[in-house]
């Protein structure tokens, strides 16, 4: 019994050295340099005036924050390059609820390698492509279509085109895709696709 009592003593004074659970933080305090004492100059004991603030200020990085994600951004510049016929396209979508990745590499003469087999696709369907890229500025977009700690059943997309010494890579996620992306991603899953 006396244990007990003991005990509850002992905790009674942690929590009242603890002074409860219910008060806010308080801000750091910031020093003010910009008016010092008269006298700080000649007394290098004095200190500067503190000043206490009750929020934490932001500043201005000056860069563009961020679009929403699965936003499409176009840069305003016009691709220079558009005219030019890719090199090469690899394409990939892993995750999904089978779990079957898809590769995808297709070639400016219309050779198409699909998971490991070798097909061609005509020179329409090469320039279908192609213009698909060039109507959405492919080298010109910016935006954030991917999560972080995405589900394994989740479609994850990398699309990488090669033209005149320039690549660029889009990583992507189902549900972060916009319309213009979507339809350029549906494409390349069929090219090549066994015939069911």
């Amino acid at each position: 019994m006396r244990r007990n009592a003991l005990l509850c003593l002992i905790c009674l004074i942690v929590l009242a050295a603890c002074g409860g659970a219910g008060d806010q933080p308080t801000a750091a305090p910031q020093v003010d340099t910009s008016n010092p004492p008269a006298d700080s100059t000649t007394d290098p004991n004095l200190a500067p005036a503190i000043t206490v603030t009750p929020a934490q200020r932001e500043f201005a990085t000056g860069e563009a924050p961020l679009p929403i994600p699965g936003t499409l951004v176009n840069i305003a510049t016009e691709d220079p390059e558009a005219a030019l016929l890719f090199d090469i396209i690899l394409f990939t979508r892993t995750g999904g609820v089978a779990g079957v990745p898809i590769t995808v590499e297709i070639l400016q003469n219309g050779t198409v390698t699909r998971d490991g087999v070798v097909t061609a696709i005509t020179a329409d369907q090469v320039k279908l492509l192609d213009d698909q890229i060039d109507l959405i500025n492919f080298f010109g977009i910016e935006g954030v279509f991917e999560a972080p700690g995405r589900s394994a059943e989740v479609y994850h997309y990398e699309l990488t085109v090669d033209r005149a010494g320039s690549s660029k890579t889009i990583k992507a996620d189902d549900g972060l895709i916009p319309p213009e992306l979507s339809q350029l991603f549906a494409l390349l899953t069929a090219v090549g696709a066994p015939s069911q």
